[in-house]
């Protein structure tokens, strides 16, 4: 049962309000706390990516979603992540790929225009699909050969 009324077709308006009304509904349903009033941050696990999901204001209003990929202990990847960067499963004009240094961690940044999701189905879509992007980084960081290391 849902708490907030939708149509039946999950539509959105494409306003900051009502992605909100609509990312309070997945924390609701995922269990989690809403720790700020004032924004909505929605948490989801995909294998070893971490997901976080927030509506902005902009301009332009958008949704920015956070994907953190697993910590990288002892080990320098700052050359090679140059190329892995710049290769075709980053080629993406939403999406940024950042090393944060103070974690040890690969970021994936991807903002998406609040007007292009429609629907509840198309904010999954683009959660996942920056998930999918994270996890094609991890797989051909991992793939890297070891004397580039």
């Amino acid at each position: 049962m849902r708490q907030y009324p939708l149509d039946e077709d999950g539509s959105l308006d494409g306003s900051v309000k009502d992605m909100e009304r609509f990312l309070r509904e997945l924390v609701s349903m995922s269990g989690q706390l809403c720790h700020r009033p004032n924004s909505v941050v929605i948490e989801l696990y995909f294998g070893e990516i971490r997901t976080m999901t927030s509506a902005s204001q902009g301009p332009p209003a958008h949704l920015t979603i956070i994907a953190l990929l697993p910590r990288i202990d002892g080990t320098n990847y700052g050359p090679q992540s140059r190329t892995l960067i710049s290769g075709p499963q980053l080629d993406f004009d939403d999406s940024e790929l950042i090393w944060h240094a103070d974690d040890g961690r690969f970021v994936l940044i991807r903002s998406v225009l609040l007007a292009k999701l429609p629907d509840e189905r198309s904010v999954m879509d683009a959660i996942l699909e920056a998930s999918d992007r994270a996890s094609a980084f991890l797989l051909a960081l991992k793939n890297v050969p070891s004397s580039i290391n």
